[in-house]
């Protein structure tokens, strides 16, 4: 995908986080089932109750992860570094968490790995992570180049001993979620054609709730190309399991390393 293309979409889903913030967060207060999945995982590698926890997390939202962490490590503290496009969301509660430092930076990161040099590793934090992960993300990045070059950058910023969690919304494999796709991408290439005809294999466009003018850029994952983006972001896989929805797998979740 060409940089315009990826900065139309991308400046799409902005709009829409901007102006649905407040009922988006609210249908996001419950921590996914997938991240008890993870848990066994962070306790193996970093203790029970470690003394110390460091966390980036890409596009936070709401920034509910914090508050799961904080209940599975209640006497740790957690230093959390949260970057989010969109400011609009309330986070103050998940803010003040005891023993854990919140470090929130507004950044949109994929116009910032658009615009660097090429060569460039393009830094968020300068504290080493032993958690880096993006979740609810990955399916708005805009083609697979920036789609690996944000794994890419998620791994980067892993202490040795770190580990790296992302998840891939797999909506195509609903029945429900897949037909709303298919009509709202239908409709919008008749009335924005300027975005549907932008899109590329697996990219969709979804509306919101009751409002199927309130677009939302979204690209479907499948294994296939989670093979290749792994391959192209030299990541070493850990794991990978389905979780979430009513089905159990609206979500790919990925567990990796750095070589």
């Amino acid at each position: 995908m060409d940089h315009a293309s990826a900065r139309t979409l991308i400046a799409l889903n902005t709009t829409f986080y901007q102006q649905h913030a407040a009922s988006f967060s609210a249908t996001r207060q419950a921590p996914w089932t997938g991240w008890n999945r993870v848990l066994p995982l962070l306790h193996d590698r970093f203790g029970d109750e470690p003394a110390t926890l460091s966390v980036l997390d890409l596009a936070c939202g709401n920034m509910r992860l914090a508050h799961y962490l904080h209940g599975c490590f209640p006497q740790t503290s957690i230093t959390y570094v949260a970057t989010d496009n969109c400011d609009a969301f309330d986070t103050q509660a998940f803010r003040e968490l005891p023993r854990c430092s919140v470090q929130f930076q507004k950044l949109d990161v994929l116009s910032a790995l658009l615009e660097q040099p090429e060569g460039e590793q393009r830094r968020i934090t300068s504290v080493p992570c032993e958690l880096a992960c993006s979740f609810g993300f990955l399916h708005h990045i805009p083609g697979f180049a920036l789609r690996a070059e944000v794994l890419r950058l998620l791994l980067a910023h892993l202490a040795p001993h770190g580990i790296a969690v992302v998840s891939f919304w797999q909506f195509m494999n609903d029945a429900r979620l897949a037909g709303k796709a298919r009509s709202v991408t239908a409709q919008a290439h008749v009335a924005r054609h300027d975005i549907a005809d932008i899109l590329e294999d697996n990219d969709w466009l979804l509306g919101w709730q009751s409002d199927p003018a309130a677009l939302r850029y979204c690209h479907h994952t499948n294994d296939e190309e989670i093979d290749r983006l792994l391959h192209a972001a030299n990541a070493h896989e850990l794991a990978r399991f389905s979780a979430d929805g009513t089905s159990g797998t609206l979500n790919r979740y990925v567990i990796l390393e750095r070589p």
